[in-house]
């Protein structure tokens, strides 16, 4: 039999990041939304199941969690499989709609531990998320050693084009610390 071609692929987050948040769980404020991104990049690192991103949707209608993600592009093989494109894939499987702020009938918000990849970008934009929360920088990850695509200096500004709000610098200082904790710990293995 000749071999084929790969037809099908999975993403799985980790054992510990299924009953990470519950869905009928309420996350008022911004920076308890966020330190739910920052605890799943925090875990991941601890428990050796990737690199130091986590992102979460919220549905900010009812403050409840669509879908957590963290980046799982080794254990799955899959150059795709970011926090935050991982979170919103799990938050379109949760509504059936790619397009979750159609899905929700409200805005929706992605929060990431770190400032989001062109590809991460590219796909909040096509999800219909109308808020996108930072907490690291691009060159806090630098700072750190650790490497990532260069954003151009308008990326800011670009999103807000499309119709997302951009906050950036909630729980940076924390995101960062787990930042520097992976790379102390060697960073990826």
């Amino acid at each position: 039999m000749a071999p084929t071609l790969p037809v099908t692929m999975r993403w799985d987050l980790p054992s510990w990041a299924h009953d990470f948040v519950h869905p009928d769980q309420r996350f008022p404020t911004v920076t308890e939304r966020m330190a739910v991104a920052v605890e799943l990049s925090h875990r991941n690192i601890v428990e050796e199941t990737g690199d130091p991103f986590g992102a979460a949707v919220f549905d900010l209608s009812t403050l409840r969690p669509l879908a957590v993600g963290v980046n799982v592009v080794v254990p799955s093989a899959t150059v795709a499989a970011h926090g935050e494109v991982v979170a919103l894939c799990l938050a379109g499987v949760a509504v059936g709609n790619y397009d979750l702020g159609a899905a929700v009938g409200g805005p929706v918000e992605l929060v990431t531990s770190c400032a989001p990849c062109m590809m991460c970008q590219g796909a909040t934009v096509g999800s219909g998320v109308t808020s996108l929360v930072i907490a690291a920088r691009e060159n806090d990850t630098h700072s750190v050693g650790l490497g990532g695509s260069r954003r151009p200096p308008e990326w800011v500004e670009r999103l807000r084009q499309q119709g997302i709000e951009v906050t950036e610098d909630v729980l940076r200082a924390e995101a960062v610390e787990v930042l520097r904790e992976y790379a102390d710990r060697g960073g990826r293995k």
